[in-house]
C-alpha cells in the first residue's frame, strides 16, 4: 500500500490518485521449482510507487541493480535508469507505455 511519496526525503502522504503521479513496476523472480520438477520458474509481482505534486516535475523514478526503486533527478535519469521505461500508470487505472521489469 503507497503510504508517501517515493522520494526518501519527501513526506508528504499518499491521498488520492488525482494527485502527483503514479508509477507501476513489473518485478519479476526466479523461484524453484516444488518438489519432483526440476524446472524453476519466474514468479511476477506489481509494485506502485507515487511521486508528490512538488516532486514529479523534478525527479523520476530508476530501477538501480542492487539498490531498487529509486527516485533520482530528472537531469540524472537516462544515465541511471538500468533496466527501462518504468510506466506511469493514468488516474484512471489504465496502464501506459511499457513496464519495467526487474530481478
Amino acid at each position: 500500500m503507497l503510504h508517501k511519496c517515493a522520494n526518501p526525503a519527501c513526506e508528504i502522504p499518499f491521498r488520492r490518485l488525482t494527485e502527483g503521479k503514479l508509477f507501476l513496476v513489473e518485478r519479476s523472480q526466479e523461484v524453484a521449482a516444488g518438489p519432483g520438477n526440476g524446472k524453476r520458474q519466474i514468479q511476477s509481482r506489481i509494485e506502485y510507487y507515487w511521486l508528490c505534486d512538488q516532486c514529479k516535475p523534478r525527479f523520476t523514478l530508476a530501477d538501480e541493480a542492487g539498490r531498487g526503486i529509486l527516485a533520482v533527478p530528472m537531469v540524472d535519469a537516462p544515465r541511471k535508469t538500468s533496466v527501462g521505461e518504468i510506466a506511469p500508470v493514468a488516474s484512471d487505472g489504465a496502464r501506459g507505455g511499457q513496464y519495467a521489469k526487474g530481478a
